[in-house]
């Protein structure tokens, strides 16, 4: 059933993290680290949110873990889960770019939104070029 998703609403590429992180972390869809994470009632089988309501919403009603009846419902938020994996650092979106950060879960959204590798378009009059957000002052 575990398969790896590009969907940008699942987990988090374990890649992306400055440290290992904890296998129980892993969404059992995606197989990232999880994004809003939920869990069955039972057997706290984990999932991101997306991917969890996904599998919902196109097969059974059941647990792609163990089987036990599930709908979006009775999943539980997997608060100890999500507080845990909020306090890993993990690089920025725009790490490709050159941006160097790492920064805690919680805080990555804030950090992206005024990152300066974040690509815009050069200001400069019939220049098409995608350049840094921090580089289209010079």
């Amino acid at each position: 059933m575990a398969y790896r998703s590009h969907n940008n609403e699942s987990g988090y590429d374990e890649s992306r993290f400055k440290n290992a992180v904890d296998e129980n972390f892993h969404c059992s869809i995606c197989l990232n680290i999880a994004k809003d994470a939920r869990m069955c009632q039972h057997n706290q089988h984990i999932f991101c949110c997306s991917c969890i309501e996904e599998h919902l919403r196109v097969n059974a009603q059941r647990c792609p873990q163990c089987q036990d009846n599930l709908t979006v419902a009775t999943l539980l938020p997997a608060r100890v889960i999500n507080n845990m994996i909020s306090m890993l650092k993990i690089n920025c979106h725009y790490a490709s770019r050159g941006c160097p950060e790492f920064i805690n879960v919680e805080d990555l959204e804030r950090h992206v939104e005024s990152c300066g590798f974040a690509p815009v378009l050069c200001s400069n009059e019939r220049c098409d070029k995608e350049i840094n957000k921090r580089d289209k002052i010079k």
